[in-house]
């Protein structure tokens, strides 16, 4: 396994805890720079060595909801991923901004991806957020960042 550079384990019934346990495998997998666990049931957090040379991560289709979505993406080197899949994580219509109130400190999907966006560092130069019901505000929330000093 010291020489897998892809691993896709999309559609398997991981469950919530299952990102714990691909994290803990990650380590025995040094080269490991695509992972692919779309539609995986996840929704725990995925604390991600900084060290690591993953640079493709694809999580679409797993239901984080946006307070789940901001602990992911605290967990995730930013320094490091290259693309982002976060397609239909978000769940449903409703807008969860006012849903999930304090847990995401008032911030809608827009506004928590920016916050990853704006980390110094941030190599992200592909990013899926497709089918996660975006609005008018989550757009200009993803907008309103500081990106003058980012390149």
């Amino acid at each position: 396994m010291q020489s897998l550079q892809e691993l896709d384990l999309s559609l398997n019934p991981l469950g919530m805890s299952g990102s714990v346990s691909v994290s803990r495998l990650l380590p025995a997998l040094p080269a490991l720079a695509t992972l692919n666990l779309r539609g995986c049931g996840l929704g725990g957090t995925f604390p991600i060595p900084g060290t690591s040379p993953l640079r493709v991560l694809a999580l679409s289709y797993n239901p984080l909801g946006l307070e789940g979505l901001r602990r992911l993406l605290r967990d995730i080197p930013a320094q490091g991923i290259h693309s982002l899949e976060l397609g239909a994580v978000t769940g449903s219509i409703t807008r969860s901004r006012s849903v999930t109130g304090a847990a995401t400190g008032g911030l809608g999907i827009g506004g928590i991806v920016r916050e990853y966006l704006e980390q110094e560092g941030c190599a992200l130069s592909h990013l899926t957020l497709s089918g996660n019901h975006l609005r008018d505000e989550d757009v200009e929330e993803l907008a309103s960042g500081d990106w003058e000093g980012l390149v």
